[in-house]
């Protein structure tokens, strides 16, 4: 179970200046909406501070807390079906609930746990086929509503 702090506030925070703020080596992830659309430009968020992360290259999963850091092989979908299982939020939707979870990617070479096809010849370092954090503090911000959120997730 998770436990969330909540504070809102008026206004439309402006994210580039909170993360102009922001250490430069720790994860951020900024997912803007760009478009004045009350639909789907209604909502950006500015997630920083993980206390989650996982991390899968190839059939190796890395998941890193506070407490541990634990690698192992097993099917990266498997492990992330298992962490949002662990960590699901348990409430009614509400603006906060879109903001805690994982934050992250899978890349187009993901497709290989699912499909068996030939992998390309490598050209390099391949980042990681999928890449997760839950962060600690997230801004959440509505445009249509001109409200911000500040959110933090107690490290369970």
């Amino acid at each position: 179970m998770l436990t969330v702090f909540v504070d809102a506030c008026d206004g439309a925070q402006d994210l580039q200046a909170v993360l102009q703020q922001l250490p430069s080596h720790e994860p951020v992830v900024w997912l803007d909406s760009a478009r004045p659309h009350p639909v789907t430009g209604r909502w950006s968020l500015l997630g920083f501070d993980p206390w989650l992360s996982l991390c899968a290259q190839d059939e190796t999963v890395t998941l890193t807390t506070s407490a541990a850091t634990r690698c192992w092989r097993e099917a990266p979908l498997n492990v992330l079906r298992q962490v949002l299982r662990r960590y699901r939020w348990q409430g009614a939707a509400t603006a906060a609930s879109r903001a805690v979870g994982l934050l992250g990617y899978l890349s187009y070479d993901a497709n290989q746990w699912i499909e068996r096809v030939p992998s390309p010849p490598a050209a390099g370092p391949q980042p990681p086929q999928m890449l997760w954090w839950a962060m600690r503090s997230v801004v959440l911000v509505d445009h249509l509503e001109q409200r911000t959120w500040l959110i933090s997730v107690a490290d369970p």
